[in-house]
């Protein structure tokens, strides 16, 4: 079963036909497209969205690979580190500013400036930058002030999907798969495979992967997939992230739409305080990409909004 040019040609022709609809799941969107390319772009969809195919937004699955495949030439390459990432930026943010480590925050109030409490320290700042997991900004937004409860309770309401990944040492990589560092499986649980040297990892996406699975249950499954695959297991570890990421279906993306323009509204005074995360940037689904984005959104707005106050 292969793809074709005409195959390839309708799927261009799925990801630039425009569409009013907001509400449209990425398993319904593609019902008319050919088969091996409907597989390929759930499996597409599953590793961006980590959301199921049934539930996925559309709109924003099209907008993934929009940018991947037709914005900037290896906008769609797999970058796969050969150092310690910490070693390519916490550490170099130490040669030029502070990184305090281990210290969580207490709390957070505002009256002329940000004071910020930790257990080991009190910290006052004029410009805010909140760069949090969903999850716990709610907490600090109603420390803040009153008037962020709206902005609380958007956040309150997200849902998520988790992620687990099953990692065995093997004793050697069989002929089969040297030289292959990941791939797409056909296990029933397991979508991917990442292979290293001495180990390899199991990895399995979205919410419905996880249904009734325990990590010992995973672990059992992991151990005999990898058996069947000619690897010998010698130990075997699991560990799931229960939010991985936000369920990027249409009413979620519609409720960060909205938290969106509420952290950014048209014709506002500049602000102090900024919001930050994956979560702020709806155009993409929670994936390093937009963490980014959002970031240097948040710090060039702090930028802006302390020259305009000198």
């Amino acid at each position: 079963m292969g793809i074709t040019l005409a195959d390839v040609a309708k799927l261009i022709v799925y990801v630039w036909w425009p569409s009013n609809s907001t509400t449209d799941t990425v398993a319904n969107s593609l019902k008319r497209l050919p088969e091996p390319v409907r597989i390929i772009a759930e499996l597409l969809c599953l590793a961006a969205l980590n959301t199921e195919p049934d539930k996925a937004s559309a709109k924003v699955f099209k907008q993934v690979l929009k940018s991947a495949f037709f914005s900037v030439w290896g906008g769609s390459d797999t970058l796969i580190p050969k150092v310690d990432l910490s070693a390519c930026y916490p550490e170099q943010l130490k040669l030029n500013g502070q990184v305090r480590l281990g210290e969580a925050v207490v709390n957070i109030t505002h009256t002329e400036h940000y004071e910020i409490n930790t257990r080991k320290d009190q910290y006052h700042f004029r410009q805010l930058i909140l760069a949090v997991a969903p999850q716990h900004l709610p907490r600090l937004l109603k420390q803040i002030s009153a008037n962020e409860n709206t902005l609380a309770s958007a956040v309150e309401t997200l849902h998520y999907e988790p992620i687990s990944t099953v990692t065995a040492r093997v004793r050697d990589i069989p002929p089969p798969f040297s030289g292959l560092r990941f791939f797409a499986t056909t296990s029933p649980i397991f979508q991917w495979l990442f292979i290293q040297p001495q180990s390899v990892k199991c990895v399995v996406s979205g919410g419905a992967a996880h249904a009734n699975q325990s990590v010992d249950t995973l672990k059992h499954a992991a151990a005999a997939f990898l058996t069947d695959l000619g690897f010998e297991v010698c130990a075997i570890d699991a560990v799931t992230e229960k939010r991985a990421s936000y369920s990027c279906t249409p009413a979620q993306v519609q409720i960060l739409e909205k938290l969106q323009a509420t952290l950014l509204p048209p014709n506002a005074p500049p602000a102090t305080l900024h919001v930050c995360g994956d979560y702020t940037y709806p155009y993409f689904p929670a994936t390093l990409e937009a963490a980014v984005r959002s970031g240097k959104r948040a710090a060039l707005a702090a930028l802006s909004s302390l020259q305009s106050r000198l």
